[in-house]
């Protein structure tokens, strides 16, 4: 067991796939504990208030973001995601859609197994040091972009290749904004939603002047936000966060 300020760690090692879905079902719709499954091995985690503080900070300003750039996202909070035939799971502290925004919308539960995509973004805040490596399991699943909070700075990875590993990047990848996409599909003689969105070959956040460098510095280190911020700031449910779009 390792042990945080008030964050609390367990490592279990030869735990069956049906004793991991036993543990979620029997949580039912309490936010904690949360559970990372690896193939038999499965971390158990209580997060500390200022684990939870931090996430909802970078949520509200990854959604701040989407305004000021103009682009649809969908947060999904810490929902669930398994997927068996991998045997493998996980509940991030946050997580978003850029891209397949339509086909999550308004459902209860996100199915990997029944052809549902895994998020675009998944935050991770690392409090303590974790017992489980996570990004293999985000990679597996196919998460486009990990940001992880550790050690009081933000760190970046993207998924590269065939060979399902991160990067760390130093800018964070994000689809076009709409005025982006016409620009392309009228370039391109194409329709506009062709235009790439989160991944490689995405715009990189922060290339355009219009976009809100005092977001990006707060998002770089949310733990210098007022502590009146983190007070108020109430951790977003997967079932209230309807879909940001402005024009």
């Amino acid at each position: 067991m390792v042990k945080g300020p008030t964050e609390q760690r367990v490592l279990l090692r030869n735990v069956s796939w049906e004793t991991y879905e036993r543990l979620i079902s029997e949580r039912e719709e309490r936010p904690v504990p949360r559970f990372f499954y690896d193939r038999g091995v499965l971390e158990i985690v209580s997060p500390s208030k200022g684990h939870e503080s931090i996430s909802c900070v970078v949520a509200l300003l990854v959604e701040e973001l989407a305004v000021e750039l103009d682009v649809d996202v969908e947060g999904a909070g810490s929902t669930t995601f398994k997927r068996e035939d991998l045997a493998r799971g996980f509940e991030p502290d946050e997580c978003f859609y850029f891209q397949d925004i339509e086909h999550v919308r308004g459902k209860k539960d996100i199915d990997l197994d029944a052809g549902d995509p895994p998020p675009d973004l998944v935050f991770e805040v690392d409090v303590t040091n974790p017992s489980l490596d996570k990004l293999p399991i985000f990679a597996q699943v196919g998460v486009a972009e990990i940001w992880r909070y550790s050690g009081g700075r933000m760190e970046m990875f993207g998924l590269r290749g065939e060979e399902l590993r991160y990067e760390e990047i130093a800018e964070s990848i994000r689809p076009a904004s709409p005025d982006e996409r016409r620009t392309r599909a009228l370039r391109q003689g194409g329709p506009e939603d062709e235009a790439p969105g989160l991944g490689t070959q995405g715009t990189r956040m922060g290339a355009e002047p219009g976009d809100s460098a005092s977001a990006r510095r707060r998002l770089a280190h949310p733990e210098d936000l007022p502590v009146s911020a983190m007070v108020s700031c109430t951790p977003p449910q997967p079932s209230l966060v309807a879909r940001l779009s402005w024009g």
